[in-house]
């Protein structure tokens, strides 16, 4: 009878560090990504005309040729103390810059990534506060002619 509950015992621990594991990777390692980061590099801080908001894109020193994946996001206009990662536009979408009233101007386009941060972007949505504008690539503009 022992042996039994150690078993059962011995199973409960398995599957609780199991669904620890598989907690972890989904809920508690969401990402982080600071302008404090030791690795952050800026690329480009515009702010909207009404200094309300600001696109940031930047990027990470990775290894020895300092690349990684750009990455492009909306923010109030203080930033400093923000995670970027909630800001950021969903991937397949690209920051371009603003309007003269204030709209952020996206343009579509397939990223060389994996997709982790999914959605949709449409002229007339809200992102983060700020009205979108989807534009068209210049790459798009050439090929439909």
């Amino acid at each position: 009878m022992r042996k039994k509950y150690w078993v059962i015992l011995v199973l409960l621990g398995i599957a609780l560090a199991g669904a620890y594991f598989l907690v972890s990777d989904f809920v508690l390692d969401e990402p982080e990504r600071r302008v404090t980061d030791r690795d952050f590099i800026m690329l480009d801080n515009m702010p909207s005309p009404n200094q309300k908001y600001r696109i940031l894109i930047y990027h990470y020193d990775n290894g020895a040729l300092g690349y990684s994946r750009a990455f492009w996001a909306v923010t109030p206009f203080e930033y400093q103390n923000l995670n970027l990662a909630n800001y950021e536009i969903p991937d397949g979408y690209q920051a371009k810059g603003w309007s003269e009233e204030n709209d952020l101007l996206v343009e579509k386009w397939e990223p060389y990534y994996y997709r982790q941060k999914l959605g949709e972007l449409k002229t007339g949505n809200l992102y983060k506060g700020v009205r979108v504008k989807l534009i068209e690539s210049a790459q798009n503009k050439s090929e439909a002619k």
